[in-house]
């Protein structure tokens, strides 16, 4: 028998769980996270929902950055969560992003450089601080 894939998760339904904001479909959230969570269901995570949903909680709804990282951390590390990025990367990422004040962007690809001993070819003169070997084209 062939095993059931996780589905994948849109960052409207991580929105509506972390703000609370849409009364119906924030029920519907938390009774999902509730079971994914404890591992009862499994959602696949992609690095692109989760970078869409770091922007729009900070650019948009305001949210401060360590309230951004504890909530999103909490989620990364529930027992049904599979993300694309390794949970330890994207979390280390999440500890620059807040710390540094870098771009989520930014942050992802410092660690992704750091870990992989790769250098990243950019105009963008933060990687220098960031402690990443940069090159213009």
């Amino acid at each position: 028998m062939q095993q059931k894939k996780e589905c994948l998760i849109d960052t409207n339904v991580i929105l509506r769980f972390l703000l609370n904001d849409v009364a119906e479909q924030a029920e519907k959230a938390k009774n999902l996270f509730e079971t994914v969570e404890t591992g009862v269901e499994k959602i696949y995570l992609t690095d692109l929902v989760l970078s869409e949903c770091i922007w729009v909680l900070e650019k948009f709804y305001k949210v401060p950055r360590k309230e951004i990282k504890n909530s999103v951390k909490s989620i990364i590390m529930f027992q049904g969560v599979n993300t694309q990025s390794s949970k330890s990367l994207l979390l280390e990422a999440l500890d620059l992003w807040e710390e540094k004040e870098v771009d989520w962007t930014d942050a992802l690809l410092t660690i992704c450089c750091l870990r992989e001993e790769r250098t990243i070819i950019s105009f963008d003169k933060d990687f220098d601080k960031l402690g990443v070997v940069r090159r213009e084209v």
